[in-house]
């Protein structure tokens, strides 16, 4: 790595990190990927340092990095999945690396940000806990870094692990300016306490104070040969020192003005300067005399940076634009232009060729020095959370997003179910022309207490309050204001909900009427912006609270009666602006929080201020009640969740892990978990009793969005894993080599539920980096719209992994998979007639003797070389059809992404038919494992099923058909499934039935069929395998499959390796559902009331009992007749003494059985 031709003034913030192997743009192909990790061990990507730590002698070897914060989504001490949020506020200082590679930034005042140069991706993040960072440095070698905040605080780190090497109070006020020597054993720093300080890098020590300067310091420079430093004042004084005796040397006086930038050139002959009032001067070292000086343009300068050579200076106006000037010819050379707002910052590559700015439009940009083109923009993909909450009811939650976007999520299974964004021009019946002058965002939103409705209010040119349906996102209610509505608390339900109450900016507190959408009382006493109003639990008083930031007016709070408008009390005590204000649930209490960084208590009945809380070290944004009122729960500036005790004031528990301003938290009706919205654009949910992040729910810009777990494992939209990488070190890799690693969404709803999720993980990291998936991608192709059938071909190429299973989906189901489940069945074991002791067999039980899971190995599929090509004919289904394609390496342990293509089909519409297939078996050709009501079973549910299918289906459309004993032979059931295939179409219904004996041999599920004579083998079993085959050549996008057997649950192994949750993102159309009577480890009863015990609650399901869930239209649907099933068989299992609990599978789309009567 070469040196830096010129020393650089610090208020540039030279920085550098560690440069590793790194993913450039050209590297997103797996195989270059896995090229750059050859000859390192796991181990070594996984944990190590990268053998950066020996390079630099004079630095300790930094501690064991600290626990992780529950916000990184870590995976070792050194690799973790980096979600691409980007810059989540205004950029105010960017800079590039030493070496060029990467850029590092700051746009929230804790945070510090890293980018990768070549592929434009953020890297990682630093963040600081106890101060906020003002200037950052990097050692030369890109091995260490230094921040200084605004308190004094000085902090050396390790720019691999983050680890804190020193901490020490470096002066008495804001850093101003910090610069590492060449070597990196010393560091010096400059303050607004006018002092520049020297330090020994390795240790912290201080080597000595350089006194002199009267106004704060704002530039320090080393000399080339580093003898010497320059420092610049306020005043416009440069001074030059001995490094290694502190004494001044000489001083430099300069134009009038704040320095903004000094430098050496790089010979050590002329010191350069360039202040906030356009001019730059130029001044021999030795003789000290000024040989240049020369205003620029614009008027008002924010920024001043010399290039490496010294010859061309950048200066940064407040017009949104910069000029490059030459130094030494005095004249403009260039001017860049493209950022929206301020430009914070900007800076020189270390070879000059390139420039790099960041704005408060919250973009960073590369430019080309030489021609002032713009190369990339680095852009932030998230928006500001403004709030978030909890339904009252149901699983839902949602957040307000600075994009005008209201989000919903599931927060069981961790997805986005909904989104809705706010426009004015509603629909013709609300006269949009009346809103068409309106600009506006959305800033709060709070459900109804039944969940189905959402209250929401927006400010632009004027005001608004917005009633929502929950279900569709129409617009229920639209009230007017006049003025801004300011708050996020500044609305409110009155608790019957007939009532709305708002405050603004023009001091009204207002009640507005639900029914008639007008305006009902308003209370007037405030003398500033009214920022948060709630009603009382018994609706009967109404609270409200403002103030404006830092005017230190108006900043009580005031309780008023509804019915008469009376102001009845005012609760004084906060020095600054209110911000939220809430009740106890017994309403005898009111908590509030604000500007002056204090919670307080108060008593309503008598206004007496309770308790003081002085623990957030930023503004209190919310805080509310727990639904006990035994907790309180407030979040801040400080970026932290708090929670406290009520009746003895103790904070119990913080909540880090947000990387900005958190503006709201609350908690879910049950008081177990808490939500929480940031400026960091994410909404997090939290286990209160432990204080543990659960998953944060991000979504993007673009529509796409992500829900992911601490531990890395992610849900998202189809898209939403391009805003994902992986770290590793410093090196920062696509998502889409690792995708079947992370993409999980069983576990992400695993983490919700609050379960443990270490045996839900069955692969790791490293296999994906030693057997990498293939790349897949679909060949380019027309679908005809109005043809019945498709072709589609697609190309599978090797990644340095080999090419394994290939599977096919149309509509989420399963099309095609080329050999890895025959030659499964293949493989299965034919154990002799001792394995299974048939004389131990109850002709009561569906049972055969269970064997021990064996742990599933690799499975080799037919060798396809490293390029595999091949064609699919695809039924179309009227509209949407989409096509998806994924592959796995040669030893069939990985999965590559999903590729899709989709296309609309034309077709008609055509009638519906339903295909039923029972099979039951209680007659075996070994007679002592006949069972006594198998037969009966099946024809029982197909009677059943055929009778109630008519609500839906014509009678001429049911058909039924039924094997039993002696016809159960293996041949004759699959034969039967072959004549369906051949008729069946996609539109149509299939249910298949089965009742008989079931066996779990390694891993494998197996129905046995009536040529079981004692001794197994494939002339006697149908495996799980053979199943998926079945299913796969029936075209229905509607089956259900039930297994009334011993161990059904088996088939869940290879059923949902299959019918993921991957795989059901794409089942818009499409429905799997399997019923299995027990789980893989579990005996069925065969005898209870004439029936199997399964069958009989199965029929109890199918007669429509109020128990059964259904839709608002009276249809009984196949995930309430599982549910039902599910729960009365393992209530009537567990009064006779045997544990029976079914296994209920749904993959996709649920559909209706029947029509309620």
């Amino acid at each position: 790595m070469g040196t830096l031709r010129l020393s650089k003034g610090c208020v540039l913030g030279l920085v550098g990190l560690f440069v590793g192997v790194s993913l450039t743009a050209a590297a997103q192909d797996r195989g270059r990927v896995r090229e750059q990790m050859q000859g390192l061990s796991v181990q070594q990507i996984e944990g190590a340092s990268g053998g950066r730590r020996g390079r630099v002698a004079a630095m300790p070897q930094p501690p064991p990095p600290p626990v992780a914060r529950s916000s990184r989504t870590k995976i070792s001490d050194d690799t973790e999945i980096i979600v691409q949020t980007g810059n989540t506020s205004g950029v105010g200082r960017v800079i590039f690396s030493p070496s060029g590679k990467f850029l590092m930034s700051r746009a929230v005042a804790k945070v510090l940000n890293l980018w990768d140069v070549e592929t434009g991706r953020e890297i990682r993040s630093f963040s600081d806990d106890d101060d906020n960072i003002n200037v950052f440095a990097i050692s030369r070698d890109e091995a260490f870094f230094l921040t200084g905040g605004w308190t004094g605080l000085l902090k050396m780190r390790h720019f691999e692990t983050g680890a804190t090497l020193w901490t020490v109070k470096g002066h008495s006020d804001d850093v101003q300016c910090a610069v590492f020597s060449a070597d990196g054993k010393i560091v010096a720093t400059a303050s607004s306490d006018k002092s520049v300080k020297i330090w020994d890098a390795a240790s912290g020590r201080g080597i000595r104070t350089l006194v002199g300067n009267v106004e704060a310091v704002t530039g320090l420079a080393f000399s080339p040969d580093e003898k010497e430093i320059l420092s610049a004042a306020r005043d416009g004084m440069l001074r030059l020192w001995d490094v290694a005796t502190g004494r001044e040397i000489a001083t430099f006086p300069g134009k009038p003005g704040w320095t903004r930038a000094i430098a050496f050139s790089p010979d050590g002959r002329y010191i350069l300067a360039g202040n906030e009032r356009t001019s730059v001067t130029v001044w021999e070292a030795d003789s000290r005399r000024e040989i240049r000086s020369f205003a620029v343009e614009p008027d008002e300068v924010s920024r001043v940076a010399f290039s490496p050579d010294a010859r061309r200076v950048m200066t940064v106006g407040t017009d949104r634009v910069f000029h490059l000037w030459d130094v030494f010819a005095a004249r403009e050379i260039l001017n860049f232009t493209g950022h929206d707002i301020l430009i914070g910052d900007a800076s020189f590559s270390p070879d000059g060729r390139q420039i790099v700015s960041g704005s408060e439009d919250r973009t960073i940009k590369i430019w080309d020095a030489m021609t002032g083109k713009p190369l990339k923009t680095l852009t932030g993909n998230a928006a500001w959370v403004y709030s978030a909450s909890f339904s009252p009811v149901g699983r839902q939650a949602l957040s307000v997003s600075e994009d005008r976007s209201v989000r919903f999520w599931d927060i069981e299974t961790g997805r986005q179910t909904a989104s809705f964004r706010f426009r004015w021009a509603i629909d013709a019946g609300e006269a949009p022309e009346r809103y068409g002058k309106l600009k506006s965002s959305v800033k709060t939103a709070v459900f109804s207490r039944d969940g189905k409705s959402v209250l929401s209010r927006a400010e632009g040119e004027k005001g608004a309050i917005i009633l929502w349906n929950a279900a569709d996102g129409s617009v229920r209610k639209f009230f007017i204001d006049e003025k801004f509505l300011l708050g996020r608390h500044a609305v409110r339900f009155s608790p019957d909900e007939r009532f709305i109450i708002s405050g603004g900016s023009d001091k009204w507190v207002k009640i507005w009427d639900v029914a008639s959408g007008r305006e009902w009382k308003r209370f007037a006493g405030h003398e500033s912006d009214v920022n948060a109003v709630s009603f009382s639990p018994d609706g009967q008083y109404a609270l409200s609270a403002g103030g404006r930031s830092w005017s230190g007016k108006d900043t009580a709070l005031r309780l008023w009666e509804v019915e008469t408008g009376r102001e009845i009390r005012k609760f004084e005590g906060h020095t600054d602006a209110v911000f939220t204000a809430a009740f106890s649930p017994d309403g005898r209490s009111i908590v509030s929080g604000g500007l002056d960084r204090t919670l307080r208590l108060w008593d309503v009945a008598t206004g007496k201020e309770l308790k003081t809380w002085t623990g957030h070290a930023g503004t209190v944004s919310s805080a509310v009640f727990s639904p006990d009122g035994k907790t309180i729960l407030s979040s801040g500036g400080d970026y932290r969740v708090r929670l406290w005790d009520a009746a003895t004031g103790t904070e119990t528990r913080t909540l880090a892990g947000h990387s900005a301003w958190v503006n709201e938290a609350s908690f879910s009706a049950d008081g177990t978990r808490i939500i929480s919205g940031a400026f960091d654009g994410t909404t997090r949910i939290w286990d209160r009793a432990t204080g543990r992040e659960l998953a944060r729910f991000i979504g993007f810009r673009d529509g796409e969005w992500v829900v992911i777990t601490p531990e890395g494992y992610y849900n998202s939209s189809p898209n939403g894993h391009k805003h994902l990488s992986l770290r590793m070190g410093n090196s920062i890799f696509g998502i889409d080599q690792f995708y079947d690693v992370f993409y999980r969404p069983d576990i992400v709803t695993a983490k919700l539920r609050g379960e443990d999720i270490d045996g839900l993980v069955t692969l790791k990291i490293d296999e994906a980096i030693r057997n990498p998936p293939p790349d897949v991608q679909w060949l380019p192709a027309d679908f005809p719209a109005g043809e019945p059938s498709v072709r589609a071909c697609y190309r599978i190429s090797n990644a340095g992994g080999g090419i394994g299973e290939v599977r096919v989906f149309h509509n989420g189901k399963l099309v095609q998979s080329d050999g890895f489940y025959r030659e499964t069945v293949k493989a299965a074991p034919s154990l002799p007639i001792g394995s299974l002791d048939s004389r131990t067999l109850y002709a009561d039980m569906r049972s055969v003797k269970v064997q021990e899971k064996g742990a599933p190995g690799p499975t080799q599929s037919q060798p396809k070389g490293d390029a595999y090509e091949a064609c699919r004919e695809i039924d179309a289904v009227p509209g949407e059809n989409e096509i998806s394609v994924t592959a796995f390496n040669g030893p069939n342990t990985v999965q590559s992404r999903l590729a899709s293509v989709g296309f609309q089909s034309t077709l008609p519409p055509e009638e519906p038919h339903l295909y039923i297939l029972a099979v039951g078996i209680d007659q075996y050709r070994d007679r002592s494992v006949n069972l006594k009501y198998a037969k009966k079973d099946a024809g029982d549910i197909v009677a059943k099923l055929a009778a109630q299918s008519t609500s839906l289906y014509r009678p001429e459309n049911i058909h039924r058909d039924g094997v039993s004993d002696l016809e159960a032979t293996k041949s004759n059931i699959l034969g039967r499934i072959e004549d369906l295939a051949r008729v069946i179409k996609p539109g149509d219904g299939f249910i298949l039935f089965v009742a008989g004996h079931g066996v779990l041999l390694r891993n494998q599920y197996y129905m046995l069929t009536h040529d079981y004579d004692g001794r197994l083998g494939e002339h006697s079993l149908i495996s799980s395998n053979e199943i998926v085959e079945m299913s796969k050549r029936i075209k229905s996008l509607h089956q259900l499959l039930i297994f009334d057997t011993c161990h059904a649950g088996g088939v869940d192994s290879i059923v949902s390796g299959l019918y993921d949750a991957r795989i059901s993102v794409l089942a818009k159309k499409m429905g799997l559902h399997i019923y299995a009577s027990a789980n893989d480890t579990q005996a069925a009863l065969d005898g209870y009331e004439g029936n199997g015990l399964f069958t009989h609650t199965l029929l109890g399901g199918l007669s429509a009992p109020r128990e059964v869930e259904r839709t608002p239209e009276g249809r009984i649907t196949v995930v309430g007749v599982g549910g039902y099933a599910r729960q009365a068989t393992a209530d009537i299992s567990k009064t006779l003494g045997h544990s029976q609990t079914p296994l209920i599978l749904h993959f996709g789309k649920d559909y209706p059985l029947y029509q309620a009567r």
